[in-house]
């Protein structure tokens, strides 16, 4: 009975030591995990902060969207207000328009139809007056073609008479020749004008398949230097218009010179050469 009451008690011994293990096994597990689940409590907190936040976040941006779409709405429909007003302001403009246009037309052709004769008069006396002051021989017109092209030919060149011009209209025509007798007196440039200077500039231009000779007869009657400026600019250079056109010099007008003996020659005209050798350069 002893032994097996020992026995017993030994057993009982072991037990409460086993469960004195146990207890602080389970104590030590217990903290452990209360350290995690604190943790995970804490993670999930922060989680639920900031996902609280971009909620608040989320609703101030839907809250900015709507105003922003309310505002949207606002100016669209201002501007359709504006377009409906705009659209009745046009329909309205065009009507009356309209009618002016056509109280205009009719107001016009009865106009017309009252004053026929002397607007066909009128245009007459317009035609003339285009052409009034304007002193400008009919050309010689050679039709023949020549044997040479006349782009051959210079843009300006000093010859002794105006044969040698019906000689030049032979060899590259067909070409039509035009002769400008210089006068002494002739110091402006509007001289040249008037006698055709623009005419015959504007018909080259216009037939560029033709050639213009532009005869300057006894050009040193005169100071070339003087009225024939705006002439010899657009000689010189291709790039510079015609003062009273905007045309260059076109390719198919030559323009030639004949020279009357100087003084110290016994004759009456001037000593131009510096001007004839800046032109042939």
């Amino acid at each position: 009975y002893l032994k097996r009451k020992k026995e017993i008690e030994d057993e009982i011994k072991r037990l409460e030591e086993n469960k004195n293990i146990k207890e602080k096994e389970i104590e030590q597990y217990g903290r452990e995990k209360r350290v995690e689940i604190d943790n995970e409590i804490k993670k999930w907190d922060e989680m639920k902060r900031d996902h609280q936040n971009a909620c608040i976040e989320v609703r101030k941006e839907r809250d900015r969207i709507k105003n922003e779409i309310s505002d949207f709405k606002k100016q669209k429909e201002e501007f359709d207000k504006q377009k409906k007003e705009f659209e009745e302001e046009q329909t309205r403009f065009e009507k009356e328009k309209n009618q002016k246009v056509n109280s205009l037309e009719k107001a016009l052709q009865n106009v017309k139809e009252k004053y026929s004769d002397l607007i066909d008069d009128l245009k007459v006396i317009i035609e003339k007056k285009e052409d009034a002051g304007v002193h400008l021989y009919p050309p010689y017109e050679i039709n023949s073609t020549g044997k040479y092209p006349w782009k051959a030919l210079p843009k300006f060149s000093k010859i002794e008479t105006i044969k040698e011009v019906y000689d030049y209209g032979k060899m590259y025509g067909p070409c039509r020749i035009y002769v400008m007798h210089v006068e002494h007196d002739w110091l402006h440039y509007s001289d040249f004008v008037n006698h055709g200077l623009l005419k015959i500039w504007q018909m080259a231009s216009e037939k560029t398949e033709m050639l213009y000779i532009l005869v300057l007869d006894c050009l040193n009657l005169t100071r070339p230097e003087c009225g024939m400026q705006p002439l010899l600019d657009s000689i010189e250079s291709n790039e510079i218009p015609l003062l009273g056109t905007n045309l260059t010099r076109p390719d198919n007008l030559k323009i030639v010179a004949t020279l009357l003996p100087k003084e110290d020659e016994g004759g009456i005209g001037q000593d131009i050469s510096a001007i004839i050798k800046r032109l042939e350069c």
